[in-house]
């Protein structure tokens, strides 16, 4: 009798110690993070699907940080000029809330390959996009 509440109570003490640690796991599809801007460029469609990519030549440093309280911030910097853009992102819609004055300005977002792409102007049938990618 002894033997058996040893295995049970080792059983239980392992059962445990195994939810504890699944539940310490982060999340791996999780959006929080720092991502950092790659490339830029233009995306042309035809019926939904991108049928050219320009990726532009001109350097951008970005940083995006997206936090878990549903809030994220942008710094951009080129030619010696720097721009911070902040707001919220809501992950069900894939959409980016920019604040901007007392304007909110509703964005896109979507993933390609191991890149965040954010929509920063869409005229139609071609999109400015930024590629992000997590650090």
């Amino acid at each position: 009798m002894k033997t058996y509440n040893y295995i049970v109570a080792l059983l239980l003490s392992l059962f445990i110690f195994a939810c504890s640690k699944s539940e310490d796991k982060p999340d791996s599809n999780s959006l929080v993070g720092v991502y950092k801007l790659e490339k830029t460029g233009t995306n042309s469609y035809e019926n939904g699907k991108i049928v050219r990519r320009e990726i532009d030549e001109e350097k951008i440093n970005g940083e995006m940080t997206l936090l878990a309280d549903k809030s994220f911030r942008i710094v951009f910097s080129a030619s010696g000029t720097s721009e911070v853009i902040v707001g919220t992102y809501d992950k069900e819609n894939q959409v980016f809330n920019i604040q901007q004055d007392d304007d909110i300005i509703k964005t896109p977002y979507f993933f390609e390959d191991n890149y965040l792409v954010l929509v920063t102007e869409d005229n139609g049938n071609t999109k400015e996009v930024g590629y992000f990618r997590k650090k």
